[in-house]
Protein backbone atom coordinates (compact mmCIF):
# COMPACT_ATOMS: atom_id res chain seq x y z
CA UNK A 1 0.00 0.00 0.00
CA UNK A 2 1.30 3.17 -0.88
CA UNK A 3 1.47 5.99 1.18
CA UNK A 4 0.39 9.84 0.42
CA UNK A 5 3.13 12.27 0.58
CA UNK A 6 3.09 15.00 2.57
CA UNK A 7 2.77 18.30 0.62
CA UNK A 8 5.84 20.75 2.01
CA UNK A 9 4.79 23.51 4.22
CA UNK A 10 5.62 26.96 2.07
CA UNK A 11 8.15 29.06 3.52
CA UNK A 12 6.97 31.47 6.85
CA UNK A 13 6.41 34.58 5.76
CA UNK A 14 9.20 37.22 6.39
CA UNK A 15 8.28 40.63 8.45
CA UNK A 16 7.42 42.77 8.21
CA UNK A 17 4.69 42.17 5.49
CA UNK A 18 3.72 45.08 2.84
CA UNK A 19 0.33 46.26 2.87
CA UNK A 20 -0.75 44.29 0.19
CA UNK A 21 0.24 41.22 1.66
CA UNK A 22 -1.58 42.16 4.71
CA UNK A 23 -4.79 42.80 2.57
CA UNK A 24 -4.57 39.44 1.57
CA UNK A 25 -4.64 37.44 4.67
CA UNK A 26 -7.73 35.55 5.26
CA UNK A 27 -9.10 35.57 8.44
CA UNK A 28 -9.17 32.58 10.48
CA UNK A 29 -11.96 31.06 12.25
CA UNK A 30 -11.62 32.73 15.36
CA UNK A 31 -11.38 36.49 13.96
CA UNK A 32 -14.47 35.45 12.31
CA UNK A 33 -16.34 34.12 15.42
CA UNK A 34 -15.14 37.43 16.77
CA UNK A 35 -16.71 39.34 14.08
CA UNK A 36 -19.87 38.38 13.96
CA UNK A 37 -20.27 38.63 18.09
CA UNK A 38 -19.54 41.93 17.49
CA UNK A 39 -21.95 42.23 14.88
CA UNK A 40 -24.69 40.44 17.58
CA UNK A 41 -23.31 43.18 20.65
CA UNK A 42 -23.89 45.78 18.23
CA UNK A 43 -27.51 44.26 17.39
CA UNK A 44 -28.23 43.85 20.72
CA UNK A 45 -27.94 47.32 21.69
CA UNK A 46 -29.54 48.68 19.19
CA UNK A 47 -32.60 46.76 19.73
CA UNK A 48 -31.84 48.00 23.63
CA UNK A 49 -32.22 51.59 22.09
CA UNK A 50 -35.57 51.05 20.31
CA UNK A 51 -37.31 49.29 23.53
CA UNK A 52 -36.39 52.13 25.42
CA UNK A 53 -37.76 54.88 23.20
CA UNK A 54 -40.54 52.28 22.14
CA UNK A 55 -41.04 52.47 26.44
CA UNK A 56 -41.14 56.15 26.27
CA UNK A 57 -43.35 56.48 24.42
CA UNK A 58 -46.35 54.28 25.58
CA UNK A 59 -45.71 55.86 28.54
CA UNK A 60 -46.69 59.07 26.94
CA UNK A 61 -50.06 57.58 25.19
CA UNK A 62 -50.81 56.11 28.67
CA UNK A 63 -50.58 59.95 30.15
CA UNK A 64 -52.89 60.86 27.08
CA UNK A 65 -55.23 57.75 27.74
CA UNK A 66 -55.28 58.66 31.21
CA UNK A 67 -56.03 62.51 30.71
CA UNK A 68 -58.32 61.67 28.48
CA UNK A 69 -60.64 58.95 30.37
CA UNK A 70 -60.74 61.49 33.43
CA UNK A 71 -61.32 60.84 37.46
CA UNK A 72 -63.95 58.19 37.62
CA UNK A 73 -66.54 59.70 39.16
CA UNK A 74 -66.91 62.30 36.23
CA UNK A 75 -67.81 61.83 32.23
CA UNK A 76 -64.89 61.32 30.13
CA UNK A 77 -63.42 63.19 26.78
CA UNK A 78 -63.96 59.64 25.43
CA UNK A 79 -67.88 59.03 26.79
CA UNK A 80 -68.62 62.54 26.09
CA UNK A 81 -67.48 62.12 22.19
CA UNK A 82 -69.27 58.83 21.72
CA UNK A 83 -71.97 60.48 22.93
CA UNK A 84 -72.01 63.10 20.54
CA UNK A 85 -71.46 60.40 17.44
CA UNK A 86 -74.61 58.81 18.66
CA UNK A 87 -76.32 62.04 18.21
CA UNK A 88 -74.65 62.84 14.77
CA UNK A 89 -75.99 59.81 13.68
CA UNK A 90 -79.65 60.12 14.93
CA UNK A 91 -79.42 63.51 13.11
CA UNK A 92 -78.18 62.30 9.87
CA UNK A 93 -81.40 59.55 10.06
CA UNK A 94 -83.78 62.30 10.66
CA UNK A 95 -82.43 64.87 8.44
CA UNK A 96 -82.84 61.67 5.25
CA UNK A 97 -86.28 61.32 6.65
CA UNK A 98 -87.19 64.76 6.20
CA UNK A 99 -85.41 64.54 3.06
CA UNK A 100 -87.75 61.77 1.91
CA UNK A 101 -90.78 63.98 2.99
CA UNK A 102 -89.65 66.61 1.60
CA UNK A 103 -89.64 65.10 -1.63
CA UNK A 104 -92.96 63.82 -1.36
CA UNK A 105 -94.27 67.57 -0.12
CA UNK A 106 -92.63 68.74 -3.69
CA UNK A 107 -94.38 66.03 -5.92
CA UNK A 108 -97.48 66.87 -4.47
CA UNK A 109 -97.36 70.88 -4.58
CA UNK A 110 -95.68 70.53 -8.04
CA UNK A 111 -99.20 67.94 -8.64
CA UNK A 112 -101.68 70.54 -6.89
CA UNK A 113 -103.91 73.32 -8.69
CA UNK A 114 -102.16 76.10 -7.91
CA UNK A 115 -102.00 78.67 -10.74
CA UNK A 116 -104.98 80.58 -10.94
CA UNK A 117 -106.49 82.92 -13.00
CA UNK A 118 -109.59 84.83 -14.00
CA UNK A 119 -110.79 86.80 -17.23
CA UNK A 120 -113.43 88.83 -17.00
CA UNK A 121 -115.45 89.83 -20.22
CA UNK A 122 -118.55 90.71 -21.79
CA UNK A 123 -119.91 88.02 -23.71
CA UNK A 124 -122.58 90.21 -25.98
CA UNK A 125 -122.24 93.34 -27.15
CA UNK A 126 -125.48 94.73 -25.42
CA UNK A 127 -124.34 93.19 -21.77
CA UNK A 128 -122.14 95.74 -19.89
CA UNK A 129 -120.43 94.64 -16.17
CA UNK A 130 -118.12 91.68 -17.24
CA UNK A 131 -120.10 89.15 -15.71
CA UNK A 132 -119.01 86.43 -17.73
CA UNK A 133 -115.67 84.91 -17.04
CA UNK A 134 -112.49 82.11 -17.79
CA UNK A 135 -110.73 80.86 -15.42
CA UNK A 136 -107.99 78.28 -15.70
CA UNK A 137 -106.92 76.82 -12.32
CA UNK A 138 -103.51 74.61 -13.86
CA UNK A 139 -100.28 72.46 -12.17
CA UNK A 140 -96.52 73.01 -12.67
CA UNK A 141 -97.03 71.30 -16.04
CA UNK A 142 -99.75 73.02 -17.23
CA UNK A 143 -102.71 70.38 -16.55
CA UNK A 144 -105.76 70.86 -14.97
CA UNK A 145 -109.17 72.54 -15.61
CA UNK A 146 -110.73 75.45 -17.54
CA UNK A 147 -114.07 76.94 -16.54
CA UNK A 148 -116.28 79.28 -18.41
CA UNK A 149 -119.32 81.05 -17.13
CA UNK A 150 -121.10 82.93 -19.77
CA UNK A 151 -123.70 85.23 -18.43
CA UNK A 152 -127.01 86.81 -20.72
CA UNK A 153 -129.99 87.96 -19.77
CA UNK A 154 -132.11 85.35 -19.26
CA UNK A 155 -129.95 82.72 -18.53
CA UNK A 156 -125.94 81.55 -18.21
CA UNK A 157 -124.60 78.71 -19.41
CA UNK A 158 -120.92 76.97 -17.53
CA UNK A 159 -118.35 74.93 -19.71
CA UNK A 160 -115.65 72.91 -18.34
CA UNK A 161 -112.69 71.65 -20.31
CA UNK A 162 -109.63 70.14 -19.48
CA UNK A 163 -106.19 71.30 -20.19
CA UNK A 164 -102.93 69.06 -21.01
CA UNK A 165 -99.83 71.24 -20.91
CA UNK A 166 -101.25 74.54 -21.33
CA UNK A 167 -103.85 73.11 -24.26
CA UNK A 168 -107.08 73.34 -23.85
CA UNK A 169 -109.14 70.99 -25.34
CA UNK A 170 -111.64 71.37 -28.42
CA UNK A 171 -111.38 74.98 -29.75
CA UNK A 172 -110.66 77.40 -26.76
CA UNK A 173 -111.70 80.96 -27.13
CA UNK A 174 -109.35 84.13 -26.98
CA UNK A 175 -110.82 84.40 -23.31
CA UNK A 176 -110.05 80.98 -22.32
CA UNK A 177 -106.37 81.11 -24.08
CA UNK A 178 -105.67 84.26 -22.05
CA UNK A 179 -106.89 82.56 -18.88
CA UNK A 180 -104.59 79.48 -19.81
CA UNK A 181 -101.61 82.00 -20.76
CA UNK A 182 -101.86 83.91 -17.61
CA UNK A 183 -102.18 80.54 -15.47
CA UNK A 184 -98.54 79.75 -15.94
CA UNK A 185 -96.23 79.61 -13.22
CA UNK A 186 -93.45 82.18 -13.34
CA UNK A 187 -89.98 80.88 -14.43
CA UNK A 188 -88.13 80.53 -11.81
Amino acid sequence: VATPRARPLPPAPSCPRSARERARIRLTPMSQTTTIESALAALAVLALVFAVVALVRLRSVRRDLLLARGPADEPSIIGAVAEQVRVVEGLQHDLEQVRRELTIAQRDIAAALRHVSVVRFDAFDDMGGRMSFSAALLDDNGDGVLFTAIHGHTESRMYVKSVHEHTADGRPSAEELEAIRTARPLAG
